[in-house]
């Protein structure tokens, strides 16, 4: 009997060892996201900047520090990250550094340097600017054709970084350029070999680009160093030319950026520069038309998909949407919604109100913002969701900003772990050449769109601000241009209020009203946009 049951016993044994042998462990790990938090570096002209959602680390050099003995001296990755490397010591920073951080996940990181070093070669009666092919150091200034090349004055060279570089021959040896001048630069123990042309151009002055938008133009002009440079401008047809205020053009040795003002839209215009007595070519150029950003006054909404608000008139062909749908799918109700507080002043009886929130069922969710953006939700993924940035604007429209009325609130950050202190109220708006909106997952912040960054933006405008607004303030956002020579087609527009909803990290107490949005097309005799 006893031999039994020790032989059942074992029987038991084995069939239990077997079946664990069996079990899979379907228990997710947890994602823990693994980011460089700090790092320290010798050398540099400003702080590193450290870019979680693209994983990057940019360090900026100064123009002395050698790029390719470049000491990172403290590195401080997330709590128990593995790093691939070690990556405190010198290291060749000319191409980027890849480093791999693992814990239950693998996060590949970009560690990159920038580093510019200024560099001059100007001549006395110089025409235009500099133009420069680092690449294969050669250097090319322009002149008048009637000057002698055989008696060239330098006024500036500068080959390399400041404080550290030897040149041969000097400077004052660079007289004659009937041929290419050949200049030894020495720095960091090594040394290049430039080569600088001076050539004669047959036009003294000249229009080089015309960048033409709706009420203002930007045109570039290359007219001769030292002499009284200037532009005229008037509408076709006219008899009279008007002058460009000095105050209205910047001055780049013998180039220089006319702004003209106060154009009307869908109109054609004249321009001619010049320099002293010499004009250039006359060149015409068209305004663009107005973009005029529908339901801007928010008044007109419709209920969408029978649980969100949307701010239009017709679904059919909505210009606005939030990503509001989600959040309203588990219960967070709507996030978005009109008001009927409106600004001080106002003709209309709505405002946009967004606020946020944790939306979750059964105490499992996440962080959401209230927002509202030009596009379309495409649809729900998991707790977040595929959205579509971007409208086709029908016009190349060049806004000089963007003005609207606004209160908000910014409250301390509860929820998420993307960052903490107070939450942020943030509004962009960029012209872009697009075929296609910009397609971005909640989810993944690879896809996320940043206006400074992202490929076609031509102009933006930001505003953030940690600092709530109590009563209702008029705001302006003026854009900056990053390109004066493509076209834009696609208007972006975005408003939340809490800037880290991205990342599903915030304030419960967040929210902000908006009203009334205008779009401004001209600059003020201060420059603001208006």
């Amino acid at each position: 009997m006893r031999a039994k049951r020790i032989y059942l016993t074992l029987i038991a044994f084995l069939m239990a060892t077997l079946m664990t042998g069996c079990i899979r462990n379907d228990i997710p790990y947890p994602v823990v996201k693994l980011a460089v938090e700090s790092i320290e570096v010798e050398g540099t002209s400003g702080p590193c900047v450290i870019n979680e959602v693209a994983r990057t680390v940019t360090i900026p050099l100064l123009e002395t520090t050698d790029i390719r003995n470049v000491k990172i001296t403290n590195i401080a990755y997330t709590a128990k990250a593995r790093p691939s490397e070690e990556m405190v010591g010198t290291f060749d920073l000319r191409t980027p550094k890849y480093l791999t951080l693992s814990l239950y996940q693998d996060y590949e990181w970009e560690i990159r340097a920038e580093q510019n070093i200024e560099r001059t070669f100007t001549i006395r009666g110089q025409m235009g600017t500099t133009e420069w092919d680092l690449e294969n150091l050669v250097a090319t200034a322009y002149m008048r054709n009637d000057f002698d090349l055989s008696n060239v004055e330098v006024t500036a060279l500068k080959l390399g970084p400041e404080g550290i570089t030897e040149m041969s021959p000097a400077t004052a040896e660079l007289t004659n350029f009937n041929s290419v001048r050949f200049v030894d630069v020495t720095y960091h123990n090594r040394s290049e070999h430039w080569s600088l042309y001076v050539i004669p151009k047959e036009l003294q002055v000249e229009i080089r680009n015309v960048c033409a938008g709706t009420k203002v133009a930007w045109i570039d002009v290359a007219g001769i160093a030292e002499t009284d440079m200037g532009l005229r401008y008037r509408q076709k047809g006219d008899s009279e030319w008007q002058t460009i205020p000095q105050k209205w053009i910047e001055f780049n040795g013998g180039n220089f950026m006319a702004i003209v003002r106060s154009l009307q839209p869908e109109t054609t215009y004249e321009a001619v520069a010049y320099s002293d007595a010499n004009t250039s070519d006359i060149v015409e150029f068209t305004t663009s038309g107005i973009y005029n950003l529908p339901n801007a006054d928010m008044e007109d909404w419709n209920y969408k998909d029978n649980k969100t608000w949307c701010p239009t008139s017709s679904l059919l062909d909505a210009t606005w949407d939030s990503g509001n749908h989600a959040t309203a799918g588990i219960g967070a109700g709507n996030l978005t919604s009109p008001s009927e507080d409106v600004r001080p002043g106002s003709t209309g009886k709505k405002s946009a109100y967004m606020a946020s929130m944790k939306a979750s069922i059964m105490g499992v969710g996440k962080f959401a913002a209230g927002n509202l953006f030009v596009g379309t939700f495409v649809q729900i993924d998991g707790m977040g969701g595929i959205v579509d940035f971007g409208k086709p604007m029908g016009t190349s429209a060049r806004p000089t900003g963007i003005r609207l009325w606004m209160k908000s609130n910014c409250g301390t950050i509860n929820e998420g772990n993307h960052t903490t202190g107070i939450d942020l109220t943030n509004i962009f708006a960029c012209v872009c050449d697009r075929t296609e909106p910009y397609r971005v997952n909640t989810n993944k912040e690879e896809t996320l769109f940043n206006p400074q960054s992202a490929p076609g933006v031509i102009a933006y405008g930001i505003y953030e601000s940690k600092t709530s607004v109590p009563t209702w303030t008029e705001i302006t956002i003026p854009f900056t241009y990053k390109d004066f020579t493509t076209e834009p087609n696609y208007f972006v527009f975005t408003l939340t209020c809490s800037g880290y909803g991205d990342y599903f990290t915030g304030s419960t107490q967040s929210w902000m009203y908006i009203d009334d949005i205008e779009i401004l097309y001209d600059l003020d005799d201060d420059g603001n946009c208006k």
